[in-house]
């Protein structure tokens, strides 16, 4: 398997293509502006969730703390469903955000939180339609 078909199967299994549906995430993909940081970003990005030295589940904890405690909203909404996606339990990852709370403040947690109950809901309702 080459380095692009490693970095592509990863990118599957944590995000299983969501973010080339979203409309946000699909304008970067078509701009001519952004092309050089999506091939930059995408070959080093993956490259570390590639790296055997932690699962995919446990980097999508981390994910979920850091994009959690920097306010990215969109991107930690991504991260959560991976992380659902890769054996984590949302009481496991509302653990992380109630760690992530201490350190980084109650309105980044609040609202990483209400994040959770939403695409927790949402990947149930997806999961039980796809069987």
């Amino acid at each position: 398997m080459s380095d692009a078909d490693a970095r592509r199967a990863v990118r599957e299994k944590v995000l299983g293509g969501l973010q080339e549906r979203t409309p946000a995430v699909q304008a970067l993909m078509d701009s001519p502006l952004a092309k050089p940081m999506l091939a930059w970003s995408g070959e080093r990005t993956w490259d570390v969730w590639a790296r055997p030295q932690l699962d995919l589940k446990t980097r999508c904890l981390v994910n979920v703390a850091m994009l959690a405690a920097m306010g990215v909203e969109r991107e930690l909404r991504f991260h959560i469903r991976g992380a659902l996606r890769n054996g984590n339990t949302p009481e496991e990852i509302a653990e992380v955000i109630l760690q992530m709370a201490n350190y980084a403040g109650m309105p980044l947690a609040t609202e990483a939180m209400l994040a959770l109950i939403e695409v927790a809901e949402n990947y149930k309702k997806e999961t039980a339609e796809t069987g």
